[in-house]
């Protein structure tokens, strides 16, 4: 299972437990519906988030959720766009759903309305049995791309945005023109550029020269710029309420164009023609994202720079002053050139996110790449008997028979998966087939996970292989405790105290758990030649952590039998997880922490 770290800043008024303004980036893990989860895609407006899971899954906090986070009950949706206040969404079968304002038709609906809270569906393409390619929401607006090249409009139509010849305050679904390729504009902004042909048109708001056409007027048709760019393909534009930027290259060499505001554009003067930003000129830019008045740009080697208005705090530099040239935000944890960074902008605020294995993903992953402690063999690809007849529910000998038909590459891909919940192969067919012969209906399922088998493997007596043996004091023995469950290791004499008297109990486990994830015992099983079938546990720790520490290796959860000396358990806790040198320890320090604060 791979989860998310996100960090952001700006204004927030609609996630749970945060301030309404943060100036610095700060990491975000206390939203469990949404950081457990790997995100493919963040969108954000003024009234709500969208976040949008590799697992297609949508949830949204906004719009009457009183700030918590929701599922949004769409199947497979295949785009998600964001105006100022309205979101709309296209799924896989061309069906098309909207949500949030609509008091300019901007929704896509035929009437008037407050903010709707749940979705509504666009009947108006179904009915016509027209197939949408590309959708954009600006500020108060939307635009349809039709496969026919038709583009259609609808909402705020006052600087002509929506490119009609004439300005309206609302405008239901109307066919703008034809003959359109693709369509730009952005989610604070009142402009659209369209490509026609291999042209650049452009309409709509101009007061900042934020068109580039060289001068300060509104644009009510779409006027060809192409003269602009002469030689230079564009790779993407993104448009702000007062400024523009165009990313593209010229003769091989990138650059990143920019017009509009001075405050806003990254040069720092009002510029009413497309000029290069010379600063990105020793770069190579990934990614550039715009929100109302600021920008965000993501290079290769994972820089993140941002420059605008920062009165909101959206430019992440613990202040409030406004930065007209680009300034580069330094986050420690994501300073790797490996992580596979994503950013998003909204109206006054920026989010940066990549998705990792979990710690028990990656630790089990480990052994299975690395070959470690492994006791069967499919196909000559070492695996571990244990995890694959409990994930996959069959035997070994059945598993080898269904492989048989499958490549290598094949097996290894969904042995990923059987791993660690997490398939990154290019064939996702032959792995829906390979779920289909061992009737894993959806291997994307949290109740087919890593997680809940292990979870559920704590309870399995009878295929637990190892046993940890633990001294306890007599005086400290649980009420419940009777003469089957101890072996009195000392007799009773006259002259022993019964202060130090001690008895032996037990904790059944697996070995393989054992062997994941604690480094101690992993040099342990590796230094020893002979097999060994127990161990005694010489951590000094009371029997009731070491209980919750074994179940925790299962299945990342603190949980106490009672509310008796808990906080002589936590301490003894993180004294436990350096003994065991636990791998991927943070999780338990961060859970520790939390039940501090309680």
């Amino acid at each position: 299972m791979k989860v998310t770290t996100l960090f952001l800043w700006g204004t927030y008024h609609h996630l749970p437990n945060l301030e309404s303004t943060i100036t610095k980036p700060t990491c975000i893990d206390n939203i469990h519906k949404i950081t457990e989860k790997p995100i493919k895609r963040i969108i954000s407006n003024v009234e709500a988030f969208l976040f949008l899971t590799k697992s297609q899954k949508l949830y949204h906090v906004g719009y009457g959720s009183n700030h918590k986070i929701q599922h949004i009950q769409v199947t497979n949706p295949k785009s998600i766009l964001g105006g100022r206040d309205h979101f709309i969404i296209q799924t896989q079968d061309n069906r098309l759903y909207s949500i949030g304002q609509n008091l300019y038709l901007q929704s896509g609906m035929i009437f008037d309305g407050k903010i709707r809270n749940v979705l509504s569906e666009i009947m108006y393409f179904t009915k016509k049995k027209l197939a949408i390619k590309q959708i954009s929401a600006g500020r108060k607006q939307t635009y349809f791309l039709c496969h026919n090249s038709e583009l259609y409009v609808c909402g705020k139509n006052d600087n002509n945005q929506l490119g009609l010849g004439v300005t309206s305050m609302k405008v239901p679904i109307t066919k703008s023109t034809e003959g359109v390729t693709k369509i730009y504009s952005g989610s604070f902004s009142n402009s659209l550029f369209i490509e026609k042909k291999g042209k650049i048109y452009a309409t709509g708001s101009n007061e900042d020269g934020n068109l580039g056409l060289g001068h300060y007027e509104k644009q009510l048709l779409p006027f060809n710029i192409v003269s602009f760019f002469s030689n230079f393909k564009i790779s993407v534009i993104k448009c702000g309420f007062c400024h523009t930027l165009i990313l593209g290259k010229i003769n091989g060499n990138q650059l990143l164009l920019t017009a509009g505001n001075s405050q806003c554009n990254g040069l720092g003067s009002m510029v009413s023609n497309f000029t290069p930003i010379t600063f990105f000129g020793k770069f190579v830019i990934r990614h550039v994202e715009v929100g109302s008045c600021h920008s965000i740009v993501l290079t290769n080697d994972n820089r993140i720079f941002t420059w605008g208005k920062n009165d909101c705090g959206q430019i992440g530099i613990g202040n409030k002053q406004d930065q007209i040239t680009p300034t580069e935000i330094i986050i420690k944890e994501l300073s790797s050139p490996d992580l596979q960074l994503h950013i998003t902008a909204g109206l006054h605020s920026n989010h940066v996110w990549f998705s990792k294995l979990d710690p028990i993903s990656e630790d089990f992953l480990y052994l299975f790449q690395k070959g470690i402690f492994c006791d069967s063999k499919i196909n000559e690809i070492k695996v571990h008997k244990l995890l694959l007849e409990w994930r996959i529910g069959e035997t070994i000998d059945n598993i080898q028979k269904v492989f048989k038909k499958y490549s290598n590459i094949n097996i290894k891909e969904f042995l990923r998966w059987v791993y660690s919940d997490d398939f990154n192969g290019k064939e996702q067919s032959v792995f829906t087939d390979i779920c289909k012969d061992f009737g894993i209906k959806n291997p994307q399922n949290s109740q087919k996970s890593l997680k809940r088998d292990l979870k559920n493997l704590v309870t399995d007596e009878k295929t637990k292989d190892f046993t940890i043996l633990i001294k306890v004091p007599l005086d400290k023995l649980e009420d419940n405790t009777t003469e089957n469950d101890i072996q009195i290791n000392q007799k009773l004499n006259g002259n022993v105290l019964k202060d130090m008297l001690t008895v032996e109990k037990e904790i059944k486990i697996h070995k393989l758990i054992l062997i994941a994830r604690s480094q101690l015992y992993r040099d342990m099983f590796t230094n020893i030649t002979e097999t060994i079938n127990s161990v005694h546990d010489y951590s000094g720790k009371s029997f009731q952590t070491l209980k919750i520490f074994y179940k925790f290796l299962y299945t990342r959860k603190i949980e106490f039998e009672n509310d008796d000396d808990v906080d002589l358990i936590i301490n003894e806790l993180e004294d436990v997880i350096d003994y065991y040198q636990l791998n991927s320890n943070s999780y338990l320090i961060k859970e520790l922490e939390k039940l501090k604060k309680k």
